[in-house]
C-alpha cells in the first residue's frame, strides 16, 4: 500500500513539470493568462532548484507544532526582482483561493514555490534514503537529529527535545537571518565542491559504494562568464610565497 504523505509529493513534483511545461509551450494547447503565469511560477521554482537556491527552514504552523520544510532561497536581486513581477502580475482568479482571504499575494505566492520545491528535493532525499544518515541518532537528545528527521524523509513535523519548542525555532531562524549574500558585488565567490570518487574506482552495487573517499574542495570562483576558479591550494601558494618573501626582506633590512 503506497503511503499517502509520498504520493502527495508525488503530486506535487509532477505538477511543477506540468507548469514548465505549459511555460514552454509543450502542452500542445494555448495557454491563457492564468496558466501562463503558473507557468513562470513553475519556472523560477525549476531554475532556483537547478541553482541549488535552497534552504532547509523550520516554522510553526497554527497549532504551534514545529513543521520542517525545504523552501527556495528569494532574497537574490535578480530573484526579487523575478518574484515581484509575478507578484505584480499575480491574476485576481488566484487571489480569490480560500487560503488567500486578506488578499496576501505575496504569502500565496511564496507558498506555492515552496511547496514545490520542498516537493522535488524531498522526493529525491526520499529516494537516495538519506534517513539513513542519522540512524542511530537519537531525536529526543539532539535538536539537529529532530530538525533532519523532518526533512530527509515525508513526515515534516519536528519532535524536539523535551524543553521550550521556540530553542529550535529561534536558533533555526537566527542561521537563516545570517544567509544574506554579504558577498553580492564583490568580484569573486567561495565555492566548496564534493567531488566523488572517479568511475573507475567505485565497485559494482554491492553495498560497499561509499568505501571510496570523497574530496572536498575549496576555490574561489570569478563572478564574470566565463568563471575563473583559482583552488585553495594556488592561493595559499601565493600567499605563503609572499610571506615568504617579505620575511627575506625583513631579514635583509635587519
Amino acid at each position: 500500500m503506497r503511503s499517502p504523505v509520498n504520493h502527495e509529493l508525488r503530486l506535487r513534483a509532477a505538477a511543477l513539470v506540468a507548469l514548465d511545461a505549459l511555460d514552454h509551450g509543450r502542452s500542445g494547447v494555448e495557454p491563457g493568462h492564468s496558466l501562463r503565469w503558473w507557468g513562470a511560477v513553475g519556472r523560477l521554482a525549476l531554475e532556483l532548484l537547478t541553482e541549488q537556491r535552497v534552504i532547509p527552514t523550520v516554522s510553526q504552523d497554527r497549532s504551534g507544532s514545529l513543521v520542517a520544510s525545504w523552501r527556495p532561497w528569494l532574497n537574490d536581486p535578480g530573484t526579487t526582482t523575478r518574484t515581484a513581477a509575478l507578484l505584480a502580475s499575480m491574476p485576481a482568479v488566484v487571489r480569490a483561493v480560500e487560503e488567500c482571504e486578506s488578499g496576501d499575494g505575496w504569502s500565496l505566492l511564496e507558498e506555492c514555490l515552496g511547496t514545490l520545491v520542498d516537493a522535488v528535493v524531498r522526493q529525491a532525499l526520499i529516494r537516495e534514503n538519506y534517513l539513513e544518515s542519522i540512524d542511530g541518532a537519537d531525536p529526543g537528545r539532539d535538536p539537529h537529529v529532530a530538525w533532519l528527521a523532518g526533512l530527509l524523509g515525508p513526515e515534516t513535523r519536528v519532535v524536539p527535545p523535551e524543553g521550550p519548542e521556540t530553542s529550535l525555532f529561534r536558533a533555526a531562524r537566527h542561521w537563516m537571518s545570517e544567509l544574506e549574500d554579504t558577498g553580492e558585488g564583490r568580484p569573486m565567490r567561495l565555492l566548496l565542491q564534493l567531488l566523488e570518487p572517479p568511475p573507475p574506482l567505485l565497485p559494482e552495487a554491492d553495498g560497499h559504494e561509499d568505501d571510496q573517499p570523497w574530496r572536498l574542495s575549496f576555490s574561489l570562483v570569478s563572478v564574470e562568464t566565463p568563471p575563473t576558479v583559482v583552488s585553495a591550494t594556488d592561493l595559499w601558494r601565493e600567499v605563503a610565497g609572499k610571506s615568504g618573501a617579505r620575511r627575506e626582506l625583513i631579514q635583509e633590512k635587519a
